[in-house]
């Protein structure tokens, strides 16, 4: 079996509620890159939510870098939902 193979998928997960969380964790992806694109390490986005393992904050931050066109897509709707929430 070839070795990327194996490569497990990125811990995403799509609720309901349109959101796109990480790993078994409840934390939006949306947060981790907040952090990062802040500068924020894998490891110090794992320690502010200690509920996601660090291999899931690391493949998020791939994943991200990998689709960034798409992810800032989601984060712009994201933003646009909550604005038309709170107006």
């Amino acid at each position: 079996m070839n070795a990327l193979a194996r490569i497990p998928p990125p811990p995403l997960k799509f609720w309901v509620d349109g959101t796109i969380r990480v790993g078994s964790s409840e934390v939006r992806i949306d947060l981790v890159v907040q952090h990062f694109k802040q500068g924020a390490t894998a490891e110090q986005i794992q320690q502010r939510f200690p509920s996601l393992a660090l291999g899931d904050v690391y493949r998020a931050i791939i994943y991200y870098l990998e689709h960034v066109e798409g992810i800032e897509a989601y984060l712009a709707e994201q933003e646009e939902r909550q604005a038309e929430e709170d107006a």
